[in-house]
């Protein structure tokens, strides 16, 4: 059948290739292993390329082409893939895992160690409930890589449990300017219109959610008592 053999822009032989370009990678890489063999870092990144090989490989044998494209795609393009699925998942458990995976990947959108570094530090300031002074390191990240979405959509949550409303509805903003169907976001603002009684933004937005995630479980919350405050009835 046409899909299995062109699957989202790939085609089989296409996949192929690139299963062959990785095993010359570490053909090439092989010959020199041994004698690097004390550098944790080298062995790590080789044992990397092999699971990966294996896993490619595996993939292509059973048929599954899809994984392999998550695989081989840049993290950006990988972040709106998953997000398509995640528009079209039927099953809540699903849209559960597609989840935490666009959420993982949000996390690790960050440039280099040192950032990481300071990200890592951030979140267990907030995880400590020092909510203070997990703003203050949030800023310090989104003044270092603006384009980070997770340093601005966390220092909207830390601001959201500060009370700080209008300053978490202005991090949201900016975390929608780079990522429109952050799913987290919009449903911060939804809980933050709610709060400020602004009922017809806060349906907006979690319409606009079920939109972007179907199995979301606070857009199936809140809609129906939105719908009745502004229309008297569920729709």
């Amino acid at each position: 059948m046409q899909q299995d053999q062109n699957i989202k822009g790939f085609t089989l032989l296409e996949l192929l290739v690139v299963v062959t370009i990785v095993m010359v990678i570490s053909a090439v890489a092989y010959p020199n292993f041994s004698s690097w063999s004390k550098d944790r870092e080298v062995r790590k990144s080789a044992e990397q390329v092999s699971t990966m090989l294996s896993t490619i490989t595996a993939s292509v044998q059973r048929g599954n082409y899809s994984f392999v494209q998550l695989m081989v795609t840049p993290q950006k393009d990988k972040i709106e893939i998953l997000l398509d699925q995640l528009a079209y998942s039927e099953n809540p458990s699903n849209a559960g895992l597609i989840r935490r995976k666009i959420w993982s990947l949000w996390l690790e959108g960050y440039i280099d160690k040192t950032n990481k570094a300071k990200i890592d530090e951030a979140l267990d300031l907030f995880n400590a409930g020092k909510l203070e002074k997990a703003k203050i390191a949030f800023s310090e990240i989104i003044e270092l890589d603006p384009n980070y979405v997770e340093g601005w959509n966390k220092r909207a949550t830390v601001r959201f449990l500060l009370g700080d409303f209008y300053g978490s509805l202005k991090d949201i903003e900016e975390v929608l300017k780079r990522q429109p169907r952050h799913f987290g976001a919009i449903s911060g603002s939804g809980l933050i219109h709610i709060h400020n009684s602004n009922f017809l933004e806060a349906y907006k937005s979690y319409k606009k959610l079920i939109e972007i995630d179907p199995q979301n479980g606070d857009s199936k919350r809140f809609l129906p008592m939105l719908e009745r405050k502004l229309y008297g009835k569920s729709l």
